[in-house]
């Protein structure tokens, strides 16, 4: 054996036993969350839980970094609450079986039957199971995708989103060619050695990169955060192409001037000697701030395009509660459900607004100031407040006046079927209308109100003409 294969095996060898001892610390670790051992078939899986502040919140499957020998599910506490406070969601991070023990496809079965388990045990997590997503880092973001791209064949509604982070999905091409001049650190060849054979890395769920048209078509919802000075970065790149090339909603981001690792330690506090295992680079954005600021930035833009199963409260024609769904499937089932309408006048006007033509439905018809449903979970005071923001632009105080039940029909094929809680509230500041929401908006006199409704009340929304004629006759008293 020639003198750099003796000295590649002593790297092996040492990589492995670090990695052991790493497994153990991270059984015995203090974490924020909750440990739980779950009983999969043959084996039990450990998952670290952190549990979102809100009831019946969506859950995150978390798959950590490490090159499948490295890390453990309970050694990334801050950046897993991190993930768990900024996208509003329980998080379960997952202690998958890894190299050299066990084989490429393990670690995909567990996170996949982690999965399933979970969402048959949702009521016991408190999570809601029609919201599943994945999420990794490097190695951890490898498992994520295989795991989505195995559900396409077996449970294809199984995931909403998956979140990756510096994704390594190429274990085809060799280490040494991922870089400019062809050096590499010896660590990422033993990775890939241990990881999987030849043949086996020429699968899909062990190189994304490489799956078919078919199964990326059916991946759901992608956030994808590459670091810019990282020999996976084009691979991530390419990745993000291959999927918006089928048609699967894809936000990019290149964390600028950051190094691979970088969100992994970006988050809580990292000890010293915890810094001396990385690049003298990284540690010099640890110690500087930078990687928390870049990795904050990461969360925020994952976050932003994390998408979430609007679910609105169904009631009975007493407004009790009795359910929840999906808020399109409420108007294609023509479910009785909750929702509110908010008035808004400055004493003499009202101002009403024209909806997007982007909306659902009633688009480029005129309402009133702000209008829609409180999610599940969520009171109507939280609800009515939260949508003044998010529609309006403002926020004021607002009284509930009266409320009444309509049905509406319409020529796509919904149907508005409501108990609408009317609200009415004095305002004349600044108004910020949301684009998406609305094309415009204006404040119209009450006598010029009713003569319009009154002369063409093909112009305004079904609720708007059922309630507005009330809402002015109260402030005209």
């Amino acid at each position: 054996m020639e003198k750099h294969d003796i000295q590649y095996e002593k790297i092996k060898s040492l990589m492995i036993e670090q990695a052991a001892k790493m497994r153990k610390i991270n059984r015995i670790v203090p974490v924020s969350g909750e440990r739980y051992d779950l009983p999969l078939a043959g084996r039990e899986i450990n998952i670290v839980y952190f549990k979102a502040e809100k009831k019946n919140a969506p859950l995150v499957l978390g798959f950590h970094g490490g090159g499948f020998l490295f890390g453990g599910n309970a050694l990334n506490d801050a950046m897993w609450s991190a993930v768990r406070d900024a996208f509003g969601v329980n998080v379960a991070s997952v202690e998958y079986r890894k190299s050299p023990d066990f084989s490429s496809t393990d670690a995909i079965m567990d996170g996949y039957e982690t999965a399933v388990y979970l969402k048959d045990h949702a009521d016991t997590f408190g999570f809601d199971p029609d919201q599943i997503s994945v999420m990794g880092a490097s190695a951890g973001a490898n498992i994520a995708t295989g795991v989505c791209i195995y559900a396409g064949k077996k449970n294809p509604d199984l995931f909403l989103n998956q979140v990756l982070i510096y994704p390594l999905v190429d274990n085809v091409t060799p280490a040494t060619e991922k870089t400019e001049d062809g050096l590499c650190d010896p660590g990422d060849l033993i990775f890939r050695e241990l990881h999987c054979t030849d043949e086996e890395a020429k699968t899909s769920i062990i190189s994304p990169l490489y799956a078919s048209d078919e199964e990326l078509a059916k991946l759901p919802n992608t956030v994808i955060c590459t670091a810019d000075i990282d020999s996976l970065k084009a691979e991530g790149l390419r990745y993000a192409d291959r999927l918006k090339e089928n048609g699967v909603p894809t936000a990019l981001m290149v964390c600028e001037g950051m190094p691979h690792i970088f969100f992994e330690v970006g988050f809580g506090e990292v000890s010293e000697e915890e810094l001396r295992a990385h690049s003298p680079m990284l540690q010099q954005l640890v110690r500087n701030g930078s990687a928390h600021e870049a990795s904050v930035k990461a969360l925020s833009f994952a976050a932003k395009h994390f998408k979430k199963l609007e679910k609105i409260i169904l009631v009975d024609l007493d407004d009790r509660e009795i359910g929840g769904e999906e808020k399109l499937a409420t108007h294609e089932k023509s479910l009785l459900h909750r929702a509110f309408s908010v008035f808004i006048h400055d004493g003499s006007k009202m101002l009403i607004q024209k909806r997007s033509l982007t909306k659902y439905h009633s688009g480029g018809l005129w309402a009133n100031a702000c209008c829609s449903h409180p999610r599940v979970g969520e009171t109507l005071d939280e609800a009515v407040h939260r949508r003044m923001l998010e529609e309006a632009g403002f926020d004021c105080p607002v009284k509930e006046a009266f409320s009444f039940t309509y049905r509406t029909e319409f020529s796509n094929g919904l149907t508005e079927y409501e108990f609408d809680h009317v609200f009415i509230g004095e305002y004349s500041g600044e108004v910020n209308m949301n684009p998406e929401e609305a094309s415009e908006c204006r404040w119209v006199s009450f006598a010029d109100l009713k003569k319009e409704m009154l002369e063409h009340p093909e112009r305004f929304c079904s609720w708007f003409v059922i309630a507005a004629p009330k809402v002015i006759r109260m402030l005209e008293q």
